[in-house]
């Protein structure tokens, strides 16, 4: 680091201002200068920063708030449940077939909406194929 001329700080790095700074005693005048400048020059960053800081969280607001509204309009998904039913042959046998449902709710600005589930309807003839019931799944939006 080369001798700089003493005063014009405002041509100093920081860096070479606390190095500078620290060759001095406590009750120097010259100490006293630096030590002002570098509180200057660190208040105005914390300023800077504050700003950003500012900024960030009325974006950050803004978005939250705009994701919730849009949530809402589309639905959020809150729940579901799963139940079987057995359904008697129209052609008139005796034999039933079982089928699995999904319903899925959604939370809307007006309230629960409850929907059937995407992937269909599982066959479970004698309940044999009810662990295919994971094919039916909810959508994160009601649509």
């Amino acid at each position: 680091m080369t001798e700089r001329e003493f005063g014009n700080f405002s041509q100093w790095p920081l860096k070479e201002l606390i190095a500078k700074e620290r060759s001095f005693t406590v009750g120097d005048s010259r100490g006293a200068e630096l030590q002002a400048e570098i509180n200057r020059r660190y208040a105005k960053r914390n300023q800077r920063y504050s700003l950003v800081n500012v900024i960030s969280t009325v974006v950050i607001a803004f978005g939250t708030f705009a994701g919730i509204v849009y949530g809402l309009d589309r639905g959020i998904y809150v729940g579901s449940y799963t139940y079987m039913a057995a359904v008697k042959d129209p052609f008139g046998s005796s034999a039933e077939t079982q089928y699995v449902f999904k319903r899925c709710r959604y939370l809307f600005v007006s309230g629960l909406t409850e929907k059937g589930s995407h992937g269909g309807l599982i066959y479970a003839s004698g309940g044999q194929n009810i662990g295919d019931a994971g094919l039916l799944y909810c959508r994160f939006f009601g649509e």
